[in-house]
C-alpha cells in the first residue's frame, strides 16, 4: 500500500468521524439527561440538620486508641470555647456555663463494636450551624483514623446506608436490626437549640 493511499484512507476516516461523530454525542446527550431526569426527579430531598461522626479505632493498637483519646478531648474543648459545636456522646454540655472535661483514658469511647458499628469507635453529634467547619477540622486531625459520617433522620436505615461518608477506610455496617423510619424521632440535644431544635423566626 502506497503512502498516498494511506493518506487517502486516513482522510476519509477523519471525514467519517467529522459526520457522524456529532450524531452519536446528540443521541449519548439525549440518553444521559433522560436519564439523569428520571433518576433525579424520583429521589426525596429534605432538610438534614443533625449529623454523627463516628471516629473508628482498632481496640487493640495502643496509638490509634491514643489519638481517639486526645480527639475527643480536643472536640470537647472546641465546644467549650465554642469554636466548633459537637458533642461528642457522654458529655454534658451545658450552652450557658460549658464544663471542660479532659480524659486520659477510654472515657467516652466504646471499646467494643456497639450497634452498626463493627469496631472500636465514639459517636460525635454535629448541628448543620457547624458541620463545615467540623468536617474541614477532623478531616486534617483524624489520621490514622477512619471517620464514618451520617446525617439524623426519621430514615434511620437509609442514614446509615444510602446517606454514608467515610473518611479513610471504608467498614461493612450492621444494620439488619435498623429501623427503616423512626416514628418519633426528634432532635438529639433539644436544649442546644441547634439543628431540627433550633428556634423558627
Amino acid at each position: 500500500m502506497t503512502s498516498k493511499s494511506l493518506i487517502s484512507q486516513a482522510m476519509q476516516m477523519a471525514l467519517l468521524l467529522i459526520l457522524v461523530t456529532p450524531q452519536y454525542l446528540h443521541a449519548f446527550a439525549v440518553n444521559f439527561n433522560d436519564a439523569k431526569n428520571t433518576s433525579l426527579a424520583s429521589i426525596e430531598v429534605e432538610p438534614l440538620l443533625e449529623y454523627h461522626f463516628h471516629p473508628y479505632f482498632d481496640v487493640d493498637d495502643p496509638v490509634q486508641v491514643a489519638h481517639a483519646i486526645e480527639l475527643r478531648n480536643e472536640i470537647i474543648a472546641n465546644c467549650v470555647s465554642k469554636k466548633i459545636i459537637a458533642i461528642p456522646h457522654g458529655y454534658n454540655y451545658n450552652p450557658e456555663n460549658p464544663v471542660l472535661e479532659y480524659h486520659n483514658d477510654t472515657t467516652g469511647l466504646s471499646m467494643r463494636p456497639v450497634g452498626p458499628h463493627p469496631i472500636g469507635s465514639f459517636e460525635t453529634w454535629v448541628p448543620v450551624e457547624y458541620f463545615a467547619e467540623m468536617y474541614a477540622w477532623i478531616l486534617q486531625k483524624r489520621s490514622p483514623l477512619t471517620v464514618f459520617i451520617h446525617p439524623l433522620s426519621k430514615h434511620g436505615l437509609a442514614d446509615h446506608t444510602k446517606r454514608i461518608v467515610f473518611m479513610g477506610k471504608s467498614y461493612t455496617l450492621k444494620t439488619d436490626s435498623m429501623r427503616e423510619i423512626i416514628p418519633d424521632f426528634k432532635s438529639q440535644y433539644e436544649h442546644v437549640k441547634l439543628g431540627y431544635a433550633k428556634p423558627k423566626n
